[in-house]
């Protein structure tokens, strides 16, 4: 999914994007993409059960570790935070 930001708006002028890799309420991992506004340009279709599905989901939409740290929340073994 696509937003008119994420197509033009931070290509023009090359503004940099947030991922959001997070555990919800019941558990389940999802990810987000923001733009430099902290609006939503993406976000994982359901939530995973493991934290490395969610990570391979997010990669395959074009997470490549930018701007993790202090917007990965939780863990899910013992190499995570």
């Amino acid at each position: 999914m696509q937003s008119l930001t994420d197509s033009w708006l931070c290509r023009l002028y090359r503004l940099p994007m947030h991922w959001n890799i997070y555990a919800d309420r019941n558990g389940d991992w999802h990810w987000q993409k923001l733009d430099s506004y902290a609006a939503h340009v993406a976000r994982s279709s359901r939530g995973f059960a493991k934290r490395a599905d969610c990570l391979a989901d997010a990669i395959e939409h074009g997470y490549a570790g930018e701007h993790e740290g202090p917007q990965d929340h939780g863990s899910d073994g013992p190499e995570s935070r």
